[in-house]
């Protein structure tokens, strides 16, 4: 019989060749040591370009109305460039000038502060490594901030003060974000906004903010007032009842206005006391005040006048609109009747203008006139003003004409929106304003220290 041969059993090629398994274990252990090398250069680099975690330099820009109370201290001192510690408050006067007192540099963020402000310094860590729910390094109890992050995968906690509590607000970075608290007796609460009570808003311009299970998008702002949260888009309307609804309403009730103004007064002496600011809404039934149109202004003086006189409603709007990159002005008019040429060399004789009292860095109380004519008669040699500050514009007569002006391109350096007026001027006339609106859009760079 044949014999088969047995396959001769081999030993594992690992076996007879143990330099591979070495090769193996010393390759792979450089490949985990290279990884954890750069990984620790890269913290390293990051670390190192990182201020320091307790680092908070402030800088005062409005000298006289900027204070710091240094922790454990009673007596407030004028704010000079410095680095604060917890504690430290840094408090900004009601009465400083509009727009932003002082800055703070703290990592990545940079933080504005407007006249009213009250922030007290908290607990402080790197910026980059602050958890989602951590010690707030800052907290504000009054005012305005604006606050800009740089970076990216940061965040920013801000606790919220003043006797409102709360969740604090955390702010993620890239990110540009307004944080106020609306009261009013702050100067950086309109009058438009003071119907609100006190409460917390936050406005993000880019990026994203969280206050406890709410989150407020790039374009959105967030009011928490009288706590009940009320989300809306970036918009801040500077100007109450521009639909003259609450007018006509308060009118049809013999009730005195709290919105508007009304006024009507002579400009030349001897001028008849004819004319008057009519808000209208024609009704199907003015009884029950059912199947009404849309409310307007008739501004009317008739009767075959020939001396001078103003009619007008005005409303205050105390506004400071430092931090909003657009001031927007929107109207719809009609001029139907005006006995004079034009509008008159100093606007005297202007059948409808709207007229904006406000501040700029170098004074207040200063007026932007927008005067609207319709009519020149041909036995009359009408003329219109070339002052600056009045610009002059024919419409067509008797039809609704939409306005739309940016304020901030027509008015340099404007920094406070103190009052708002709409008025006829001139002999016989009558023209009519409806869906006024007068509001604030995005949010302006922080500046830089």
């Amino acid at each position: 019989m044949l014999k088969t041969e047995q396959p001769v059993q081999r030993a594992a090629t690992s076996a007879k060749r143990p330099e591979r398994v070495a090769w193996v274990v010393l390759l792979t252990s450089f490949g985990v040591f290279c990884l954890l090398c750069l990984t620790g250069w890269a913290y390293a680099y990051r670390w190192w370009t990182q201020p320091s975690p307790s680092v908070v330099q402030a800088t005062a820009l409005q000298k006289l109305f900027v204070q710091v109370q240094p922790a454990g201290k009673i007596q407030p001192m004028l704010l000079q460039d410095r680095t604060l510690v917890p504690d430290d408050r840094v408090l900004v006067s009601p009465e400083a000038p509009p727009g932003p007192a002082a800055t703070i540099h703290f990592g990545n963020a940079t933080i504005a502060l407007w006249a009213g402000t009250d922030l007290r310094v908290g607990q402080l860590q790197q910026i980059w490594s602050t958890p989602a729910v951590g010690p707030a390094p800052f907290e504000l109890s009054s005012g305005q901030l604006l606050i800009e992050l740089d970076g990216s995968d940061e965040q920013l906690t801000l606790a919220i003060g003043g006797k409102l509590g709360g969740a604090p607000v955390v702010l993620t970075s890239p990110g540009r974000y307004r944080v106020r608290i609306l009261d009013n007796n702050s100067p950086t609460t309109a009058e438009a906004e003071r119907q609100l009570g006190r409460g917390l808003e936050v406005a993000t311009e880019r990026g994203l903010a969280r206050i406890g299970p709410n989150e407020v998008e790039s374009g959105e702002r967030l009011i928490e007032a009288g706590n009940r949260p009320q989300p809306k888009r970036n918009r801040w309307d500077l100007i109450r009842d521009g639909n003259f609804q609450q007018l006509v309403d308060d009118v049809y009730r013999q009730a005195k206005s709290t919105t508007w103004g009304l006024s009507s007064n002579p400009t030349v002496v001897g001028a008849a006391d004819t004319g008057n600011p009519i808000p209208t809404q024609a009704c199907t039934d003015l009884i029950a005040r059912t199947g009404c149109e849309e409310p307007y202004l008739r501004l009317v003086r008739k009767g075959g006048n020939t001396k001078g006189y103003v009619t007008a409603v005005k409303q205050q709007i105390d506004a400071d609109v430092t931090s909003y990159r657009w001031i927007r002005l929107r109207a719809e008019i009609k001029i139907v009747h005006q006995s004079l040429s034009k509008a008159g060399e100093s606007g005297t004789e202007c059948p409808l203008m709207i007229e904006i009292t406000y501040s700029n860095t170098q004074a207040a109380n200063i007026h932007k006139d927008y005067c609207y004519w319709a009519f020149e008669h041909p036995n009359q040699n009408g003329v219109v003003a070339n002052y600056p500050y009045i610009d002059t514009t024919q419409v067509a007569p008797n039809v609704w004409q939409p306005i739309n002006i940016e304020l901030k391109q027509d008015v340099g350096e404007l920094v406070k929106i103190e009052s708002f007026s709409i008025q006829a001027n001139g002999h016989d006339y009558e023209s009519q304003v409806r869906n006024v609106e007068l509001f604030g859009e995005g949010l302006v760079e922080v500046p830089r220290p």
